[in-house]
């Protein structure tokens, strides 16, 4: 990772975020599959477009979204996480199936109050998700060999909160 360029403190937004991408890298099955890894962290991965070499592949960045209104007296703060995925070729299992690894690793189909990565998440403010699948898109390049890839968006969005 890069050295950060400014000093701000890190807050809960930011804690959340990386919590999910520790969370995402730990699972034993992305853990062995994910060749390429794009988590805003100072890496030359980072800014590059995803290629067929780098998969299969996952970007995650920040989305910063409107505050949600909890209650009379509380704002909760509203994090999106983009998650890009794609896979080399144009076999659809290969990329659904990817997909579904990254949902698994989330928890994404246990009651959220119910899942481990709830309960890892709620230490650093984290309370309620919705999560979006994604279409799929195929990449064709017509070099010599030809490649392909299939891509695919989702959208994890949590609600933080922003005090103690």
């Amino acid at each position: 990772m890069a050295s950060r360029t400014t000093s701000f403190a890190t807050g809960p937004m930011m804690l959340v975020f990386r919590k999910v991408e520790e969370i995402m890298r730990a699972d034993p099955v992305l853990a062995q599959g994910v060749k390429t890894w794009s988590t805003w962290n100072g890496s030359a991965n980072d800014a590059m477009p995803v290629t067929p070499s780098m998969c299969p592949y996952i970007r995650l960045s920040p989305i910063s979204l409107p505050p949600v209104q909890q209650s009379v007296s509380h704002v909760a703060a509203a994090l999106g996480i983009r998650i890009e995925s794609a896979v080399a070729g144009l076999i659809a299992e290969d990329i659904v199936n990817f997909w579904d690894a990254i949902q698994d690793s989330l928890h994404i189909d246990k009651p959220f109050q119910g899942s481990t990565a709830y309960c890892t998440l709620q230490g650093v403010k984290a309370f309620s998700h919705e999560f979006t699948r994604p279409g799929f898109d195929a990449w064709r390049n017509e070099q010599n060999p030809p490649t392909a890839m299939l891509q695919g968006t989702g959208l994890l969005v949590l609600r933080v909160t922003r005090t103690a």
